[in-house]
């Protein structure tokens, strides 16, 4: 059901800016046109804000409620948006980002030409929300929209550590290679899957939905039998690609890219594009054809040609920074993650100190404390049983008791 827009004057009486409230899926439905539109003006933007991406994910992820689209209006015109739900998750009512867990960059929108002004709005649209104590932003990046109003917030701001996204900026592949850290080795690769006779066709939008079946069941073979996110295994995803690429698609936001080897597809990839990127969101490749074939090299060649043909800045491989992306000469990009609280509480304190302390130890991870001592861990399980095991850790915490062998 979609609620009334509650058109509000906002930051005194200045009539030319006006914040609303829309709620429900029909409320969405009613601007999509409208916001797809401030998408294109928002350099920052990316697929995950357009709306068939937000319809998708609420249809099959949303939690008990509807979601909230706030609007600032500039003279009629939308010149910033988030959509937004609040749910209670330990003892905290949350405001989150539609999309969350699934869409690799939070971001809202905000007009390129009216960004300064908009996003104050923006944050006072968001403070009108009600029955909320603290904003959740899980993957926020430096310069975007939801980076801006952060650092305008009128309370307390957390910002962590998140995610690494590594990006290829655009070149040419012998311009890459060329400036890379191991070119004989990556031109080997690529030279192996260009005389491997597997062909690249993007799937029409007829077949879409056939594509992200074969896609999936692509995935699922190539990760059988090692760790994969066990999402990605669910119905819940299945529909949430079903009913979202058609739609971003016709929005110029999406392809799925089938590779055919001897008239059968050994490979495919869901490509989203939009903003100043190629984003690889999603790819899958029959396990035999690693035997042969560096799948990496055939499909990020594949995403470099892309952003070449539609002069983009970069190849965005999103969250992950895997060894294999590091050899194109990937940049990293830092994520972060942003509490933004509106209402303190012991709650509220919680959460703060449990992100503190994750951040914390994401940080000895990388600095790679963390790996050593686990990594001794396993080779003294491995050649001395558990009574290595105990050794090991007691030699870390400083005792002198080691436990008997016998």
């Amino acid at each position: 059901m979609t609620g009334p827009s509650r058109p509000t004057a906002a930051r005194g009486a200045a009539p030319r800016w006006v914040i609303g409230h829309l709620t429900g899926l029909d409320g969405l439905d009613s601007v999509a046109a409208e916001w797809d539109d401030l998408v294109d003006r928002c350099a920052t933007a990316t697929p995950f804000q357009r709306s068939a991406w937000l319809r998708a994910w609420w249809q099959h992820y949303g939690p008990a409620g509807e979601p909230c689209l706030v609007t600032v209006r500039r003279d009629g015109l939308l010149v910033a948006g988030a959509a937004v739900f609040t749910e209670r998750r330990g003892g905290v009512r949350r405001l989150a980002p539609v999309g969350r867990g699934l869409s690799d960059v939070t971001e809202f929108l905000a007009d390129d030409a009216h960004r300064g002004p908009a996003v104050p709005y923006l944050a006072d649209a968001l403070l009108a929300v009600r029955d909320w104590h603290v904003m959740d932003l899980p993957e926020i990046r430096e310069g975007s929209v939801a980076s801006v109003l952060a650092a305008v917030w009128p309370g307390r701001t957390v910002r962590t550590p998140a995610s690494v996204c590594p990006e290829i900026p655009h070149r040419t592949v012998d311009d890459m290679l060329a400036a890379g850290p191991a070119p004989k080795y990556l031109r080997r690769r690529l030279r192996t899957a260009e005389r491997s006779g597997i062909t690249c066709v993007a799937a029409p939008a007829e077949d879409l939905p056939g594509a992200v079946d074969t896609l999936l069941e692509l995935h699922h073979r190539q990760w059988a039998g090692r760790a994969i996110n066990p999402e990605h295994h669910a119905h819940r995803f299945r529909g949430l690609l079903t009913d979202a690429v058609p739609g971003l698609a016709r929005a110029g936001a999406a392809q799925i890219d089938l590779y055919h080897r001897d008239g059968r597809p050994v490979a495919a990839e869901l490509l989203l594009l939009g903003g100043r990127s190629v984003h690889t969101y999603l790819v899958g490749a029959d396990p035999a054809l690693r035997a042969d074939v560096d799948v990496a090299a055939l499909t990020i060649r594949r995403g470099i040609d892309v952003v070449a043909e539609r002069d983009l800045a970069s190849l965005d491989m999103l969250r992950g920074d895997e060894p294999y992306k590091r050899r194109w000469r990937a940049v990293p990009i830092h994520q972060e993650r942003a509490l933004l609280i509106a209402r303190r509480s012991v709650p509220v304190l919680a959460l703060v100190t449990a992100a503190r302390a994750r951040a914390a130890l994401r940080r000895r991870i990388a600095g790679g404390t963390l790996h050593r001592v686990l990594g001794e861990a396993v080779r003294r399980w491995r050649g001395e049983g558990p009574v290595g095991l105990v050794r090991a850790v007691r030699a870390r915490t400083g005792s002198r008791r080691v436990p008997r062998s016998d």
